[in-house]
């Protein structure tokens, strides 16, 4: 993800959003925190997807 790579580490709040070149907006942190509340119900493949991503979270 460009976020975590420009940012460091983590994933964005759910509220931030991302300015695109051309104009629009995109609410980057809408699915990354959907994700981190359903983390209970995902299966272990989609745990593992999302630790490899950076999602620190993914893996407790």
């Amino acid at each position: 993800m460009q976020y975590i790579e420009r940012e460091g580490g983590g994933a964005p709040g759910r509220a931030h959003v991302e300015h695109l070149s051309d104009g629009t907006e995109h609410r980057t942190g809408v699915w990354p925190a959907s994700q981190r509340q359903r983390r209970d119900r995902l299966d272990p493949a989609e745990l593992e997807a999302l630790a490899h991503l950076g999602m620190g979270w993914a893996a407790s």
